[in-house]
């Protein structure tokens, strides 16, 4: 098969050979006259005809002339729509729709000077598997203890904890949890003979410290300390949860510069 060609049938040529060399990058093969060009663009040849200009652009035998405008289009493959489609709204780009998006890909059609459309379109990728899951950090706590579940109600009803997965075993022991508090993830297990309980302290940092702690101090932990200000500018509490582990939380208060916070720390240390 000899090299493709498609016809679009233009108001004006010259206006048509601005809008495909600078908008989308195609190249002028000919000119040779006011009615008619030919361009190309990645093996893909385009010709310009005004009407009454050339052969093509003769009315037909039944009197109608070709005219631009219709449904019918080529389609230009890109890499990134979106950033396409911004690139050339700013550069003037008139399009006929927004961006509409299907099971094969995204697609737009943007118009000539003439009214001619030309289809935009991005074929649907497959989703590359991410190393990080989604919404993990670099560090998860792991949590092992005895009675999971009575522990992961504690977090609940404590730090408004949500869970994301679970797996029981036959006998309903959780052999693995997913949590999330706030923007953070953490995963819980049940103990057993190979992975005794362990005890941990962590920290979290909350919008409203003095309201965490009153209602961790109500889902059962035990005060370790009540809120107060930090000479580093936080506002600071601790609790004692029943498995004998250590959850402390702030809200920043105050933003200290270096030079104070060595200040500060010289004047609590005399």
């Amino acid at each position: 098969m000899k090299k493709t060609t498609i016809r679009y049938i233009v108001d004006d040529v010259e206006s048509a050979i601005d809008f495909y060399t600078n908008l989308l990058g195609f190249e002028l093969r000919m000119h040779p006259a006011p009615g008619f060009a030919a361009l190309e663009k990645e093996g893909l040849r385009l010709l310009l005809n005004q009407p009454g200009a050339g052969g093509a652009g003769q009315d037909m035998p039944d009197g109608q002339s070709p005219e631009p405008g219709g449904w019918n289009r080529m389609q230009l493959e890109v890499d990134d729509l979106a950033s396409f489609y911004a690139d050339l709204q700013e550069k003037g780009g008139s399009f006929r729709n927004d961006i509409v998006e299907g099971e094969g890909g995204k697609q737009v059609l943007l118009l000539d000077p003439s009214g001619n459309p030309i289809e935009l379109f991005e074929p649907a990728r497959e989703k590359a598997v991410r190393p990080i899951p989604e919404g993990y950090h670099t560090i998860t706590p792991y949590l092992i203890v005895d009675g999971a579940q009575a522990f992961i109600d504690f977090l609940q009803e404590a730090f408004n904890a949500q869970v994301e997965s679970m797996m029981k075993s036959d006998d309903g022991l959780i052999r693995h949890s997913a949590l999330r508090i706030g923007d953070s993830h953490l995963m819980v297990s049940s103990s057993t003979k190979d992975y005794p309980p362990t005890t941990f302290m962590l920290h979290l940092y909350v919008r409203d410290v003095d309201a965490t702690y009153e209602q961790a101090i109500g889902a059962g932990g035990a005060s370790l300390r009540e809120p107060t200000d930090e000479f580093y500018g936080d506002r600071s509490a601790g609790i004692r949860d029943q498995w004998d582990n250590q959850w402390w939380m702030a809200t920043h208060i105050e933003d200290v510069s270096e030079e104070e916070l060595k200040r500060r720390e010289q004047e609590m240390s005399r």
